[in-house]
This record gives C-alpha cells, structure tokens and sequence, in this order.
C-alpha cells in the first residue's frame, strides 16, 4: 500500500524541485544504493529476529552512517575549497553566486488548482497558469459603475514633488534621531541611542560588524552545529565565507586599533562557538587561535594592507 501511495503521489505531483545545492545532490546514487542495502538487511532482520540477522543489519546501519559522514564531509571541503579560490581572486561574482546557490530556497511546485466549473482538478503547470490568468482578468477588469461626477467631487491633494528624490543626508540624520529611546532593544541587543548619537564613523562599523555576524548566522545550523562535519571542514567554510564578509575592502581601510579589536572580538567569539567553548572553561584567545590554526584579525589586516 505504501508503494502504490508514493508512485501515485510521485507520477501526479513529481518530485519537489530545488535550486540550491546540497551533499547528497552529487552523491544520489550512492546513496540510494546504500539505504538500498541497510533496508534490506533491516527486512530481513524483521522477518527473522535472530542474534545473527541483528548484528548483521546493525553493523550495515554503522557503516551506512559512516560513508554518509564521509560524502557530507568531503562535499563541505569540496565547497569551502571552492568559495575559496573566489576569495582569493576577488571573483565577488562568483563567490556570492557559489554561496547563494547552496543557500536559497527551494522553489515550491505549483498547487494544483480547480477549473472555473470547480469541476475539474487542474495538475499541468499551463493549465493552472491560465487558469490563474482567467481569474485575475475577470476580478481585475470588472466594469465600473462610478460617475464621472462622483469622480470629479473627490478631493485634490497637491503633488508631493519631494517625494521622487532620495532622501538626503539631513533627512537621513533627522530620521535617526527622531528614533524612540529608552525602547527595548531588538534581536541585536544594541539599543536606538547608539544609533542616535554614535555617529556615520561608528554606524560604518557596526555595519561592518552586522554583514560578518549575518554570514555566521547562515552556517549556524547547516555546518555549525551539524555533527558528523569535521573541525577542519567548518573551518575552512568559516574562513571562505565569515572571515572574507568580515573584511571585505579591508585593502582600503584606515584601519583604527579600537576596530581592530571589535572585529578580533567578533572573530574570537565565532571561533569559540564553532569549537563548542563555554566560558567557564577559562581558555585563553591564544589557545582558541592555536587549536583553529587561524591568525589574529590584526595579523590579517597586516597582511591584506601590505
């Protein structure tokens, strides 16, 4: 019955179809191959439960878990080794386009719909398009029945010329400071004064600041926290992807040394996450850099403004 239900299901709606990339895309076969094996054993052991059949399918399941460890891993390297070689040829293209197509959404089949009749179950993707097309010509072009004399009582309001332009620096300080103080803070934890007095030299940092946290936070639960992904794996992603949103145009800055700190203290703080540190653990940043093999953010920007 299962079988019959997921042909049908698949011959009538097909397989739901994705533009991001994943592990298992390239390695499909395998895979299939695989679970192909681990499910037979798992019959078998079902049909006759002895200790032989158990250890048998038990050791299969093992060595299922780890080959699939094995290909997710080597597609993360694979990957990070890719946006890589993009940073390092400054290929901002190419670099955005290989991280955008491992993280956009999937694309959602068509639902099916009915005809006008509400007779019919409309499944091809024209069908339902020119079905969708029919219903918004009919509710959109609806003859009107408003006079023109009504048309003409309405009131005038004169045309807001202002509002074509951008807005203008003044209009974008005046703006900031009309934000409310004493409000709670958001999801960032950094309250409306800062913005109101810190000025366009610290919203520039903090700037800097947010688009590196952002790029953490993508990874947060596809690499981060993923078990089965090795250290060295999620740190080369983190220094393809987090380290080179961090300093993007680092070439160019006037590099303070109160910045240098807050991007070491960002970079710290990731780096700790990413090895599972708690606070109370007491570990030294030298020791956290030690174990990542990854440099200080000062030796970086030492490096890329030589």
């Amino acid at each position: 019955m299962r079988n019959v239900r997921q042909s049908t299901v698949l011959e009538v709606l097909g397989r739901a179809r994705h533009q991001h990339q994943d592990w298992f895309d390239d390695n499909d076969t395998d895979i299939s191959n695989l679970l192909a094996e681990k499910n037979g054993l798992h019959e078998a052991y079902m049909d006759f439960q002895t200790d032989a059949t158990k250890a048998v399918f038990f050791r299969c399941r093992h060595l299922v878990r780890q080959r699939l460890r094995k290909m997710q891993d080597a597609w993360m390297i694979r990957k990070a080794e890719e946006i890589q070689r993009y940073a390092d040829r400054t290929e901002t293209k190419n670099f955005f386009k290989a991280i955008k197509a491992i993280y956009d959404p999937c694309i959602k089949g068509t639902a099916p719909l009915l005809n006008s009749d509400g007779t019919t179950l409309l499944t091809e993707k024209s069908e339902i398009l020119k079905r969708w097309a029919e219903h918004f010509i009919s509710f959109l072009n609806c003859s009107s029945t408003i006079s023109d004399a009504a048309i003409d009582r309405l009131p005038q309001v004169d045309k807001n010329n202002g509002l074509v332009f951008p807005p203008s620096l003044p209009e974008t300080i005046q703006v900031m400071h009309e934000i409310s103080s004493s409000k709670a803070p958001g999801a960032i934890a950094i309250p409306p004064e800062v913005y109101k007095h810190g000025g366009p030299r610290l919203m520039a940092e903090l700037t800097t600041l947010f688009q590196g946290s952002q790029a953490f936070g993508w990874w947060q639960a596809s690499v981060w926290n993923l078990h089965g992904i090795h250290l060295n794996t999620k740190l080369k992603m983190y220094k393809a992807v987090v380290l080179m949103t961090l300093l993007y145009g680092a070439e160019t800055w006037v590099v303070y040394l109160n910045q240098a700190r807050k991007l070491h203290h960002v970079h710290i703080s990731c780096l700790r996450r990413i090895l599972k540190l708690r606070w109370q653990e007491r570990i030294p940043d030298t020791e956290v850099l030690e174990r990542t093999r990854i440099l200080r953010i000062h030796s970086m920007l030492r490096q890329v403004q030589l």
